[in-house]
């Protein structure tokens, strides 16, 4: 913070806020022209409720969900300034009413900050639909409109949860194909658990028996690491082997196991 006084009654005063940010992290503004667009718009949304959901759990709001504050990374999408830029904007709201520039002040409370982040949250998708090519990349145009109709109308984060934009039949939202098999089959059966229950994400890499993804769990929007394996109903000792590992790991409680479909 810089103070610099004017005279006995008046100064200046500068406050400079810094983030950590990552190697390979940029503000979209930044990258918009470079990064993929096919289905960035579903990415955006699944990442932006989570997060909310989270702070809104914990009775917070982010409180400037914007174009400045969303950042892209290889593999993730990003929301700083939470919390913290709404709070220096009130500050500086309050000086200019207390010094008379300022005809009313009226701070919002916690509650109606977080409504207005849904508000917010659908200026964002609007303003990043005024670039066509993220019109053109998107597979679901009407259901990602009416997501923004209930943006801008919820009262609370769990009306957005159940939207059909996240349960539109083919949700996978890899960020790179760089190695990945987005054409897995059991990414292929629109109608098959592992696609009801989960939003892929990306693709993390080849295991044992098979490929694994991560994806986005529907009912705690939670991130998982889902491993998707091919059964081949002429190998019994391969199918049983595979199966008794499943059943094995399906019995413990750890946040690395990982799932198997």
């Amino acid at each position: 913070m810089d103070k610099v006084s004017l005279s006995p009654k008046f100064f200046n005063v500068t406050v400079y806020v810094a983030q950590k940010v990552e190697d390979d992290e940029k503000c979209f503004i930044e990258c918009a022209d470079s990064i993929r667009k096919e289905n960035f718009l579903r990415r955006l949304s699944t990442s932006a409720v989570c997060a909310l959901r989270c702070l809104h759990d914990h009775k917070l709001a982010h409180g400037c969900v914007d174009i400045h504050s969303l950042w892209c990374g290889k593999s993730s999408l990003r929301f700083s300034d939470y919390c913290l830029k709404r709070r220096l904007l009130s500050l500086c709201e309050y000086f200019k009413y207390y010094i008379g520039n300022l005809e009313h002040y009226n701070p919002a409370d916690e509650k109606s900050k977080r409504t207005h982040d849904l508000r917010d949250l659908a200026s964002l998708l609007k303003e990043i639909m005024t670039n066509k090519a993220f019109v053109d990349g998107e597979e679901s145009l009407e259901e990602l409109k009416s997501f923004i109709s209930t943006c801008e109308s919820a009262q609370n984060i769990e009306e957005l949860i159940n939207h059909q934009y996240f349960n539109h039949g083919g949700a996978v939202v890899f960020d790179s194909y760089s190695s990945s098999n987005s054409h897995h089959f059991a990414i292929q059966q629109k109608d098959s658990r592992l696609m009801k229950d989960f939003i892929i994400q990306k693709y993390l890499g080849k295991g044992a028996f098979g490929e694994v993804v991560q994806a986005r769990n529907k009912l705690d929007w939670c991130d998982y690491a889902v491993k998707c394996i091919t059964l081949d109903p002429m190998d019994d000792p391969l199918t049983r082997r595979i199966t008794r590992e499943a059943k094995l790991f399906s019995k413990l409680n750890h946040p690395n196991v990982v799932r198997y479909f």
